[in-house]
């Protein structure tokens, strides 16, 4: 699905597999380097065609990938293949050799990994139990 908004563009999908960090060399000083996560997401259509998305993190965004990927590493699965997403951000032409040539790259400003679309109900009736030991 995709929503063009103002700026933004939404687009919700699947991740096809789990984010990856790359380093790229600083032009403006060799001696640093710049970190972005990259995560390639399914989006169907209603019309029937998929469409495959480059997301790409940086700064915050960034930050709350990692800390869900480590997560994922702990046992937990928020980011694993398969995962609905929702990424909203800014489409752009792509740069140098990231990806591949014809698939878009959309700059994320807002990325969720958890939303109601695979939400599991807490079994109140339990937690209540063990409240009261």
């Amino acid at each position: 699905m995709t929503i063009p908004t103002g700026d933004l563009t939404y687009k919700a999908g699947n991740l096809v597999s789990t984010p990856r960090k790359v380093r790229f060399r600083d032009a403006d000083d060799p001696d640093t380097y710049i970190e972005k996560i990259y995560m390639t997401v399914a989006v169907d259509h209603e019309n029937g065609s998929t469409e495959f998305v480059e997301f790409e993190a940086t700064g915050m965004t960034k930050l709350f990938v990692e800390a869900q990927a480590a997560a994922l590493a702990s046992g937990r699965r928020p980011l694993d293949k398969g995962r609905f997403v929702i990424g909203a951000g800014r489409l752009v032409q792509r740069q140098g050799k990231v990806g591949k040539p014809g698939k878009p790259l959309l700059k994320l400003r807002l990325f969720a990994a958890q939303t109601s679309y695979d939400y599991r109900a807490l079994d109140w009736d339990y937690l209540k139990t063990e409240e009261g030991k």
